[in-house]
């Protein structure tokens, strides 16, 4: 019998607007025909600021009250690079440069993260938009 409800694998994004969307499902669906993998689904392509991972759910108001607290500027980035990681077997895309606004909305919501006692991936931020996996 489990000890109550399962956590909730957690993470905060932005997601693109349509024609971002669209050009980056182009992009994701060019590189899997050469590579093979997995495409990520359009509704599903976005940008990781940062990962949580799992959080029981009866603390999940508390982790949308932390985040609505956060307030950040507009963020244009240029997305002008794109890798692959051979050993996790991910294509992605992303700014050569992190544009300042997005990092500090990253450090800002990490910040709140941290003073309301939540863990969180606390790796070095790199903006990129995963686009194909298993390639």
């Amino acid at each position: 019998m489990s000890g109550g409800p399962r956590p909730l694998r957690v993470f905060f994004a932005l997601w693109p607007d349509a024609s971002t969307r669209r050009a980056l499902d182009q992009a994701a669906c060019a590189i899997h025909s050469h590579c093979g993998g997995r495409a990520m689904r359009a509704p599903n392509i976005h940008l990781t600021l940062v990962f949580v991972g799992d959080v029981p759910a009866l603390r999940l108001p508390e982790l949308c009250a932390a985040a609505a607290a956060v307030e950040g500027a507009a963020v244009d980035m240029i997305v002008d690079r794109a890798v692959f990681w051979p050993r996790q077997r991910i294509a992605w895309v992303g700014p050569a440069q992190t544009p300042a606004a997005l990092a500090q909305l990253v450090a800002a919501l990490e910040e709140r993260l941290a003073q309301g006692g939540f863990a969180f991936d606390r790796r070095p931020y790199l903006p990129h938009v995963t686009l194909v996996r298993n390639a």
